[in-house]
């Protein structure tokens, strides 16, 4: 039996792989000399409607405290709110915050931004969801944040966009923890 694949999905797909490659004009983010973004994952307690949630863009300190402000639980969150202590006004002189929110039906799932490009006003994340064979009972919330050098004077209208991938981790998800 053949399986047949819509035009969606082929489109989807292909546009998935140009974007992560680098072409059709895109620009990756990074330099010759170093990465220019790095990520911290951090577990948050709270819950997350993943159809509400929305990468955030932040690029002063004022807006990441009303971002902390609208969602984030302060009685639960405070590896969030430790994480985020050091964003201060001079960290937003020259660097930016991107904010990613997501829901997932169990706390052996974890993540890794495997790409990021910027184009047409859009940085594009590409980010690896490690889905295990054996997942635990529990629903956790989580908060990519990642720091970028604001090297192009990011316009304050740049779009968001985050592409999940679903993948296999390599040996048991709680040897991760020992």
């Amino acid at each position: 039996m053949k399986k047949k694949y819509n035009l969606t999905s082929i489109c989807l797909y292909v546009c998935l792989m140009l974007s992560t490659l680098g072409l059709c004009g895109c620009s990756k983010i990074e330099s010759q000399d170093e990465d220019i973004f790095s990520a911290q994952y951090i577990r948050t307690y709270h819950e997350i409607s993943n159809k509400e949630a929305q990468a955030a863009l932040i690029q002063t300190k004022e807006e990441l405290d009303a971002f902390i402000s609208k969602n984030i639980d302060s009685s639960v969150d405070v590896d969030f709110l430790d994480a985020c202590a050091k964003y201060t006004e001079e960290y937003f002189a020259d660097n930016v915050l991107v904010i990613i929110p997501r829901m997932e039906n169990s706390g052996a799932i974890s993540h890794k931004i495997t790409g990021a490009v910027y184009q047409d006003n859009t940085i594009c994340f590409t980010i690896n969801r490690e889905v295990p064979d054996i997942l635990s009972a529990d629903m956790m919330g989580w908060h990519i944040i990642v720091e970028l050098k604001d090297v192009e004077g990011l316009p304050s209208d740049t779009a968001i966009d985050v592409t999940y991938v679903d993948v296999k981790p390599e040996g048991f998800w709680w040897k991760k923890l020992f």
